[in-house]
């Protein structure tokens, strides 16, 4: 969990009144102080905007039952409301100023109704969420409040090797990568993009050797390949690391060849007939696929330049002890010391393993971006592999003590089953998206065909992203197109078609975007619908969800945020008629831009219509 550091005003106010009901009730018989009260949202909404469960917490110390303890503050607290009580709010930062509030403007009632027993409910009133929400559209900003900006996070995702295709299971990191960087920047950190992609290793080998037999066997020229485009050159290269994989399996001399074609690239790469130019196919490819998806990085970093480094850092540390060299030459890291394996760093032939690599890799990031933290998006696999290094670099880096954190995250299967691109069954990224494009076009009613393909492209995107960020990255997720291009149910497209709906009405009613003469709804509000104050009362929470995905490393809680509100939207859109009436057209409106913001925040662009 990242310590984001967020003061909303609602909750220093509600920790400040209940502080002072306590007081007043129980005149000072409670050890109690600010920080021990806790204030969150309720899951069940009907039950208010936020509750506390403080009344427990003092049971035992006023001997009291925690539902008789929760009615006394509640009615304290009432009675602040009714009485148009004042409490001035204590400054959250030095650059804050206090500030004098009547409680009645923002609190409409506190109530001690819960299944449970003792949790206090908190209701805002209707004029101060709109106050918000109008604030917020006003706002460029996604978080109004937070002091994280000198905080800064590198965020390390997407990870495809050189010389193999970008498949399904890059998808699901470069979704979760792309979205977490942008949901930290509205939480205000700093956030570096990076990129670490395998160039060398036994996989290259394998590429290289595959396509050299390919070449050679179909009588090809290399000015031939040249003249394809990215994605054809990066279909023929994985063409190649399976022929490559296949022969290293069944072929004993071409098995030799290949490990000779490894040692070769490892001494140095440059010098290797094809490495360079084939590695440039890759990222031609890789920038093609980033492009597609709206992604982009400050820096790219590879195998071939921390390999040496990672060598050469692991020998010097055995004069220190952290490394220990095995009789065999080998150099390893004592990991039994701290709980866990012991590992090797450097092989006896002298190079340096992943986790070698991955000293230099560190220290070459910090020194690039000296970080507060480095998140690390790769898969669940990886796990002791990530524990082991960041012991290591703790150990040679004492700086970046606590600054490594590594997200994991959870297998991407098809109804079919793993992917596999060692025998050349793979789904690619493109092949996926373009399938998902084929079937969205053939739904969309409106527009010329060059229009419907654009959107058709969006919502795609929409669809693969979406399918890959809507549940905890820590699940193993099964893939199912039809599912992941509905436009019913928890899906990208159903958002799109959502805002696309909220974008209807707005022009229907000749609103381009937020009107100050929408400002004004006190003189009806005591009229609303239920579906209009439950809309309401979720347009509201947008910035605390946004800071509690960030706070949790969690963009799934952005998905189920949205999915929610669009259903509260079409919902309330079914049941009442909105042209005609400004509170509806202002729900419109708000629902249309905080969705926009909110699938911004998952990587994913709007469309006006569908």
């Amino acid at each position: 969990m990242l310590p984001i550091d967020y003061k909303n005003k609602v909750v220093i106010l509600l920790k400040q009144l209940i502080f002072r009901a306590l007081n007043d009730a129980f005149e000072n018989k409670t050890k109690f102080n600010l920080e021990n009260i806790e204030i969150e949202n309720p899951k069940i909404k009907n039950y208010g905007d936020y509750s506390t469960n403080i009344a427990m917490k003092l049971a035992g110390q006023l001997k009291m039952e925690p539902c008789d303890i929760a009615k006394i503050i509640a009615k304290k607290i009432n009675d602040y409301i009714l009485n148009d009580i004042k409490i001035t709010l204590i400054p959250d930062s030095k650059n804050s100023k206090r500030e004098n509030i009547t409680i009645s403007q923002i609190l409409e009632n506190v109530d001690t109704k819960t299944i449970g027993i003792g949790f206090i409910n908190f209701k805002l009133k209707k004029e101060y969420l709109i106050s918000q929400i109008i604030q917020l559209l006003k706002n460029k900003n996604l978080v109004l409040t937070t002091k994280n900006e000198k905080k800064k996070i590198m965020v390390e995702f997407a990870h495809p090797n050189t010389h193999k295709e970008f498949h399904i299971g890059h998808l699901r990191n470069i979704s979760i990568g792309e979205s977490l960087v942008r949901v930290l920047e509205a939480c205000g950190f700093e956030v570096f993009r990076a990129n670490y992609e395998g160039d060398v290793g036994l996989h290259v080998a394998k590429a290289i050797w595959g396509v050299r037999k390919k070449i050679e066997n179909s009588k090809l020229k290399i000015e031939n390949l040249r003249q394809l485009t990215p994605a054809k050159k990066a279909e023929f290269l994985g063409e190649g690391y399976a022929l490559g994989s296949k022969a290293y399996e069944e072929d004993e001399k071409a098995r030799k060849a290949i490990m000779a074609l490894n040692l070769a690239i490892y001494k140095d790469p440059y010098k290797v007939d094809l490495w360079e130019e084939t590695r440039g196919w890759s990222l031609e490819y890789f920038d093609s696929v980033y492009k597609r998806l709206g992604t982009h990085f400050d820096r790219l970093f590879f195998e071939s330049e921390v390999e040496k480094k990672g060598r050469e850092k692991v020998k010097e540390a055995v004069q220190s002890g952290i490394f220990i060299k095995d009789s065999d030459g080998s150099i390893y890291f004592p990991g039994k010391k701290y709980g866990l394996n012991n590992c090797v760093f450097v092989t006896k032939e002298g190079y340096a393993t992943y986790e070698g690599k991955e000293i230099a890799l560190e220290d070459l990031e910090y020194q690039t971006f000296p970080f507060d933290l480095d998140i690390h998006v790769v898969a669940n696999e990886q796990k002791n592999f990530f524990q082991i290094a960041f012991a290591a670099v703790e150990k040679l880096y004492p700086v970046q003590k606590g600054r490594q954190y590594h997200l994991a995250y959870g297998m991407v299967n098809l109804k079919g089953g793993k992917l596999s691109s060692r025998t050349g069954n793979v789904v690619t990224a493109d092949k996926l998206i373009d399938q998902a494009r084929d079937k969205i076009i053939k739904i969309i009613k409106e527009g010329s065909i060059a229009e419907k393909e654009k959107i058709a492209e969006k919502v795609a995107i929409a669809a693969v992203k979406y399918s890959m960020l809507r549940v905890n990255p820590k699940i193993d997720i099964a893939f199912d197109l039809a599912e992941s291009v509905s436009l019913m149910g928890d899906s990208g497209p159903y958002l799109l078609y959502t805002y696309a709906r909220c974008k209807s009405v707005m022009r229907k009613a000749g609103l381009d975007g937020f009107s100050d003469n929408l400002s004004d709804f006190s003189s009806s509000l005591n009229e609303q619908s239920e579906e209009e104050i439950a809309l309401l009362r979720m347009l509201y929470l947008f910035p605390e969800v946004i800071l509690e995905a960030g706070k949790n490393i969690l963009p799934s809680l952005i998905c189920n945020y949205l999915y929610d509100m669009a259903q509260k939207y079409n919902l309330f859109y079914q049941k009442h008629k909105i042209l005609g009436s400004n509170f509806r057209l202002f729900l419109t409106l708000s629902t249309a831009e905080i969705l926009k913001r909110g699938l911004y925040l998952l990587g994913i662009e709007t469309v006006e219509k569908m």
